[in-house]
């Protein structure tokens, strides 16, 4: 039974009523009276812990009291069972490699992950400043396209469409600076009424498009 359950590394042993030793995995602890003098020290508690040294061992004992006298009238078995300091510490030293592996590759993930967002979020940010300088040299037709489905798509659309309208201000202010200056350097009203119906096509999406001049002698007349 027992042995069955018995781990390499930690030690069993199994003492009767009068501190006998009846069972041990390791058959070098605990020889003679070693137990019963550990017990005295202990005042016979049923139950504690103590640091424990053999040869050049050094272990971590537990004892505890296997109570029998309900079921068979007899004082209570002793259970010791005990680790080397050095397999303990064995095992802290496994478990510390494990943790500082597991926390190197989660800050590598971390980071892979922040560049990565980082990287995402700075690409908008790259093509808004592309479309502004191409606005700035008066190329009021950029467009610029934002696959995502958040803030900086709304971004993108608001500044495609201030660019349209930006493009439609200028070439109106620019028509009609055309015309003003076409008034000043010609009297032909022929040739001023054409480049108006010209620059009027180039502002306005309609099927015609008509240009009245007054006489300025007669309110009445139009041609």
């Amino acid at each position: 039974g027992l042995p069955a359950y018995s781990h390499p590394r930690i030690h069993y042993c199994v003492f009767g009523s009068y501190d006998e030793r009846l069972f041990c995995t390791n058959q070098h602890l605990l020889l003679g009276g070693q137990f019963n003098d550990i017990m005295l020290e202990h005042g016979q508690r049923s139950s504690f812990s103590l640091d424990w040294d053999q040869g050049n061992d050094s272990h971590l004992a537990q004892v505890r009291t296997v109570f029998m006298d309900q079921l068979f009238g007899a004082p209570g078995w002793k259970l010791w069972v005990s680790k080397t300091r050095s397999d303990i510490y064995g095992t802290l030293d496994v478990l510390q490699k494990v943790f500082s592996i597991m926390v190197a590759v989660s800050l590598l993930l971390a980071a892979l992950v922040s560049a990565l967002q980082i990287k995402r979020i700075l690409k908008p940010f790259r093509a808004l400043m592309a479309g502004t300088k191409s606005i700035a040299e008066r190329n009021f037709n950029t467009q610029i396209d934002v696959v995502s489905n958040d803030e900086f798509r709304e971004l993108s659309e608001s500044f495609n469409q201030m660019a349209d309208q930006l493009g439609k201000q200028f070439r109106l202010l620019t028509g009609l600076s055309n015309i003003d200056q076409l008034l000043l350097s010609t009297p032909d009203l022929d040739q001023v009424a054409n480049s108006t119906l010209n620059t009027m096509k180039e502002l306005v999406s309609s099927d015609a498009a008509a240009v009245v001049i007054r006489n300025p002698d007669n309110a009445t007349e139009v041609f």
